[in-house]
C-alpha cells in the first residue's frame, strides 16, 4: 500500500475514534500499522483506542515498545503512566508521570493525570494541591472544578464540597446534574429531606437515571424507609438489570424488611455477575447471619476476607457469627483484627468487652472498659457493660458504682434497679454497707 493509503486508514481510524466507534477505529488503525509498523503517531492513536475498550495491558505493551527507542519521550512516558493507572498500578504510574512532567511543569494534561494517580494512591492532600494549581492555570476548567469537588468529598470535607456544588447550581439552577451532585453531598451530610428534594428535581428530567435513583434509595434507607428504597432499586434495575451494585443494594434493603429469601436471591444475582466481589460476599454473609444460618454465613465471610482481608464490616460480622455459635476465642480474634483497623471505634470496643465477659475473662473485660471510659468518659454503654460483667460474675458490690452512675441518668432503669436491690440484700445479709468506687 502506498503512503496515501495507510494515511487514509489512519484518518478513518481517527474519525471513528472521535465518533466513539472504537472497534471499527481499532480495525482501521491496525490495518494502517501493518503497512507502517513504526509510525509512532499511529501507535499513539491505537493506545488511545485501547484505553477506551479497557485493553490496558496491550496499551502498556505499545508504550513500552515505543519507549525502547526513546526512553525519555514525555508523550510515551505519559501514555505508559496512564496505562499503569488504569491497571491500578499507581506507584509505577506515579514514577512515569513524574518523568513525563519533567520540565513541563505547566502541562495541564500531565498535571491532571498526576492528580488522578495521587488520588488512586490515597494521597488526596497532594492531589488537591495539584488540582488547585490546575485551577490557577485555567480557572474556568469544569473538569478541574469537578475534580476538586470530588477530592473534597472523598476527604470527607462535605461542607467545602457543598460550597462548590452550590456555586454550580447557582450558575445553572435547572441543571439535573448539578441538582444530583448536591443531593449526593446532602446525603453524606445526613440532610436526607433536602437531598431527596434535590434528587427528585433531577429525576424529573431523567426518571430512569441509575446513580440518582441510588442516591434516593440511600436516603430512604438511612431514614428507615426500606420499602421505598427497594422500590427505587427496582426502578433502577428496570434500566440497568446487569448492574451488580443495584442487586446488592436491593439485597441489603430487603434484609432490613426481614424479607430474607428475596434478599438472598438479590445477593446471588449480584454474585452471579461479580462472583469474586468481597463486598457482595460480605453482604450475603451478613444476610445469612441474620437468618441464623451461621455455617453458610461463615463460608461467605471467610471467602470475602480471602479477597479483602481488611474489610472491617466483614470482620465484625464474622466475629458476631462465631460468638453466636459459641466459638468465642475465634470471635475475639476476628474482633481484634477489626480493632487493628479501627482501634477507637466505640461499637467494636463494646463488642470485645462482651466477648471477654462471655469467655469468663471478667478482669480483662473490666480493663477494656476502663480503657474505653478514658476515650469515652461516662459512656453509659460501657458503664452498663461493667455492671453486667461484675454482677454476672458474682461481684455485685463492685458493680454498684456503675449502677449508681447509670441510675443518676435514668432512675427508672429496671435492670440497674434489680442489680442494686441484689447488692443491698447481699450487703444486709453480710452486715456490710460499703462499695468500692469506680
Amino acid at each position: 500500500m502506498n503512503p496515501a493509503g495507510h494515511q487514509r486508514l489512519a484518518k478513518r481510524a481517527r474519525f471513528m475514534y472521535e465518533k466513539q466507534s472504537y472497534e471499527p477505529a481499532l480495525r482501521y488503525i491496525d490495518r494502517a500499522l501493518k503497512t507502517d509498523p513504526g509510525n509512532l503517531g499511529y501507535k499513539a492513536l491505537k493506545v488511545d483506542i485501547l484505553h477506551e475498550v479497557d485493553r490496558h495491558e496491550e496499551a502498556l505493551a505499545l508504550s513500552e515498545e515505543a519507549l525502547g527507542s526513546d526512553p525519555w519521550s514525555h508523550e510515551w512516558l505519559f501514555n505508559k503512566a496512564w496505562s499503569l493507572y488504569r491497571l491500578g498500578r499507581h506507584a509505577e504510574a506515579l514514577a512515569c508521570i513524574d518523568g513525563a512532567i519533567g520540565d513541563s511543569a505547566d502541562n495541564l494534561m500531565y498535571l491532571d493525570a498526576k492528580a488522578k494517580i495521587l488520588h488512586g494512591l490515597g494521597r488526596n492532600e497532594e492531589a488537591l494541591e495539584l488540582v488547585e494549581r490546575l485551577l490557577d492555570l485555567n480557572p474556568d476548567d469544569p473538569m478541574s472544578r469537578s475534580a476538586r469537588e470530588g477530592l473534597l468529598r472523598d476527604m470527607g470535607r462535605y461542607e467545602d464540597a457543598l460550597k462548590i456544588a452550590d456555586a454550580e447550581l447557582e450558575a445553572s439552577p435547572d441543571s439535573p446534574r448539578a441538582l444530583a451532585k448536591k443531593a449526593d453531598l446532602l446525603l453524606r451530610l445526613g440532610r436526607h429531606d433536602e437531598s431527596i428534594r434535590h434528587v427528585d428535581l433531577a429525576l424529573g428530567d431523567s426518571p430512569g437515571n441509575v446513580p440518582w435513583l441510588f442516591t434516593k434509595a440511600m436516603n430512604l434507607y438511612e431514614m428507615g424507609h426500606h420499602g421505598g428504597a427497594v422500590k427505587c432499586m427496582d426502578e433502577a434495575l428496570a434500566t440497568d438489570p446487569g448492574n451488580p451494585m443495584l442487586h446488592a443494594g436491593r439485597a441489603v434493603f430487603l434484609s432490613n424488611l426481614s424479607r430474607f429469601d428475596e434478599a438472598i436471591g438479590s445477593a446471588d444475582k449480584a454474585l452471579a455477575i461479580s462472583p469474586e466481589s468481597a463486598k457482595f460476599l460480605g453482604i450475603k454473609g451478613d444476610i445469612l447471619l441474620r437468618m441464623r444460618r451461621h455455617a453458610d454465613a461463615l463460608v461467605c465471610m471467610d471467602r470475602s476476607l480471602e479477597l479483602d482481608p481488611r474489610s472491617l464490616a466483614v470482620l465484625v460480622s464474622r466475629s458476631d457469627a462465631l460468638r453466636e455459635t459459641e466459638r468465642l476465642d475465634e470471635a475475639l480474634a476476628s474482633m481484634d483484627a477489626a480493632l487493628a483497623i479501627s482501634p477507637r471505634m466505640h461499637a467494636l470496643l463494646l463488642r470485645r468487652t462482651r466477648i471477654l465477659h462471655e469467655l469468663g475473662r471478667v478482669d480483662d473485660a473490666l480493663a477494656q472498659i476502663r480503657e474505653a471510659l478514658e476515650a469515652f468518659p461516662n459512656d453509659p454503654a460501657f458503664m452498663r457493660a461493667a455492671a453486667y460483667a461484675l454482677a454476672g460474675s458474682g461481684r455485685p458490690r463492685e458493680a454498684l458504682p456503675y449502677v449508681d452512675a447509670i441510675l443518676a441518668r435514668n432512675p427508672a432503669d429496671v435492670q440497674m434497679l434489680g442489680i442494686k436491690a441484689g447488692v443491698a440484700a447481699a450487703a444486709e445479709k453480710a452486715g456490710g454497707d460499703g462499695a468500692p468506687s469506680v
